[in-house]
C-alpha cells in the first residue's frame, strides 16, 4: 500500500519524443519479518498523443521496479512551443505575462458593492418619482440606515459581555424599588 509521505515522486519530461515520466517509490516488499525486503517503485511513462488515450501497457517488472507506458493527452506539454512561426526564429518578442483576473473573494465583494450602489440608486429614484423626495429623504429606508450604527454597537456590547461578563451584585440585576 502506498502512503503519500513515502512516495518520493520524481518527474521528468522530454521533448523528442514528447513524454512525461513519473517515478513513485513505495514500501518494501515482502514485509520486513519475512525474507530480505526490497524497496518497490513504479515508473509511469506517459507518451504524448493529443487525439487518443490508450490503456496503460506493462513493459517490465524486475522484482523491485514496475515500468508502465501510457499514451494519453496528459503526456503533452500544456503549451506547444511555437516552432518556425514568424520567419526563421528571429522573433525577439518578450513572453506574454498571464492575465491577472483577481480572486474569487474580490469578485464577491465587487458584486456586493455594485448591488448596494444599485439599491441606493434605484431607491433614490423611486423616492423621488413616487413621493417627490429631496435631499436626505431620497435615501431608501432612511430610518433603518440611521439606526445601523446603534445596532452594531449593541451587537458588539452583547458579544463583549459574553466574553467578559459584567460584574453585578449577587441579586442578578434586580434593583430594589
Amino acid at each position: 500500500m502506498a502512503q503519500s509521505a513515502n512516495l518520493e515522486p520524481i518527474s521528468s519530461a522530454n521533448s523528442s519524443p514528447k513524454y512525461l515520466s513519473l517515478v513513485f517509490h513505495g514500501a518494501e516488499y515482502p514485509a520486513p519479518p519475512l525474507s530480505m525486503p526490497v524497496r518497490q517503485s513504479l515508473n509511469l511513462t506517459i507518451l504524448c498523443n493529443p487525439q487518443e488515450t490508450s490503456e496503460p501497457k506493462f513493459i517490465a517488472y524486475d522484482g523491485s521496479r514496475l515500468d508502465l507506458e501510457w499514451t494519453a493527452p496528459a503526456g503533452c506539454p500544456f503549451k506547444e512551443e511555437e516552432e518556425d512561426k514568424g520567419g526563421g526564429g528571429d522573433n525577439k518578442e518578450e513572453p506574454t505575462q498571464p492575465e491577472n483576473v483577481g480572486s474569487g473573494i474580490g469578485w464577491f465583494f465587487l458584486v456586493i458593492l455594485l448591488a448596494f450602489i444599485a439599491y441606493f440608486g434605484l431607491g433614490a429614484y423611486y423616492n423621488y418619482s413616487t413621493y417627490g423626495a429631496r435631499g436626505l429623504d431620497l435615501i431608501p429606508h432612511r430610518d433603518f440606515w440611521k439606526e445601523v450604527p446603534y445596532m452594531l454597537s449593541d451587537v458588539a456590547s452583547h458579544l463583549c459581555s459574553n466574553v467578559r461578563p459584567r460584574r453585578t451584585s449577587s441579586r442578578g440585576g434586580y434593583v430594589a424599588v
